[in-house]
């Protein structure tokens, strides 16, 4: 999350390494509403479909593909949900106004 927010220059990047701050930096980093946060951590069942929608806005601000953010948070568990991550933080950026 750090290297993605600095990607799309978000501020406060450093909130990556931070617990519940992490969750914070995700919302800002999707560009959605503060309220988002309190569902994402309040909220079972509906903080699983918030956070497939707030990866798959990341995911569309990186410029690819919405369905990864399906993919980085189903198989979140596996290393098959962590591979999309890094593709959109450390790989070539499609989108406009991302390094």
């Amino acid at each position: 999350m750090y290297k993605i927010a600095k990607r799309t220059k978000t501020e406060n990047a450093f909130l990556a390494f931070i617990p519940i701050g992490n969750i914070y930096l995700m919302v800002e980093i999707a560009q959605k509403p503060i309220w988002w946060l309190v569902v994402l951590i309040i909220v079972p069942i509906v903080n699983i479909i918030f956070a497939i929608l707030t990866f798959m806005a990341i995911a569309k601000r990186m410029g690819r593909p919405s369905w990864w953010g399906v993919i980085a948070v189903l198989f979140s568990g596996i290393i098959v949900g962590l591979i999309p991550l890094a593709i959109m933080a450390f790989g070539k950026s499609k989108a406009a106004g991302v390094k």
